[in-house]
């Protein structure tokens, strides 16, 4: 939209989809020796909008992952743990 890149307006101006990310904890390129940090990103639609993209692509699968991921301080991956799943 006009207002915002993450707002999503049909043809009449109406809102049908937004999105959101997010990062908590600083996830800075200077990492300290313990750090935690997470980061996600959520599609939010109206039903006028759930409507419209199902028209276009056909029915939603709609799904949730939490993950944790352990990195040591030379970014190697120590360990990836799924806390949730939907």
């Amino acid at each position: 939209s006009a207002v915002s890149p993450f707002v999503l307006t049909d043809s009449s101006g109406e809102v049908v989809a937004q999105t959101i990310r997010w990062i908590d904890g600083t996830n800075r390129e200077v990492r300290f020796d313990a750090e935690l940090f997470g980061s996600g990103q959520v599609l939010m639609l109206s039903q006028k909008g759930k409507a419209q993209l199902e028209g276009l692509r056909g029915r939603l699968s709609l799904g949730v992952r939490v993950e944790r991921n352990v990195i040591d301080e030379s970014r190697k991956k120590v360990s990836r743990e799924v806390l949730a799943e939907a």
